[in-house]
């Protein structure tokens, strides 16, 4: 039996096809999200099945890894943040203030 494979993501970052849970039938507007591609019988390019992160967690470790996945970035964001500081300390430049600003608002 083929194991499926599923797209962990965010509706605040990506969207694709119609975006309707298939556990609750509710649309996804916002927050985390599944998706697979499935093969329908009668099309060729396959459709998407979307589920919700609170309608597909319980039993599912790609939830653990996607945000075990996330830490590390954010992780390796906070370290870089710290050495373009310095550099910028350091230089007394302005070049690197743009991407401390953007790492910045993410980390807050």
């Amino acid at each position: 039996m083929k194991k499926t494979k599923y797209i962990y993501t965010n509706a605040d970052n990506l969207k694709c096809g119609e975006m309707i849970c298939q556990k609750c039938n509710q649309k996804i507007t916002s927050g985390e999200y599944r998706y697979k591609e499935m093969n329908h019988k009668f099309d060729f390019v396959g459709y998407v099945s979307h589920e919700h992160k609170f309608c597909s967690e319980s039993g599912d470790t790609g939830w653990a890894i996607r945000e075990m996945e996330l830490a590390q970035r954010l992780n390796q964001m906070k370290e870089k943040l710290v050495a373009f500081e310095s550099f910028a300390n350091q230089w007394n430049t302005d070049a690197l203030d743009e991407e401390i600003e953007y790492m910045k608002g993410i980390l807050q």
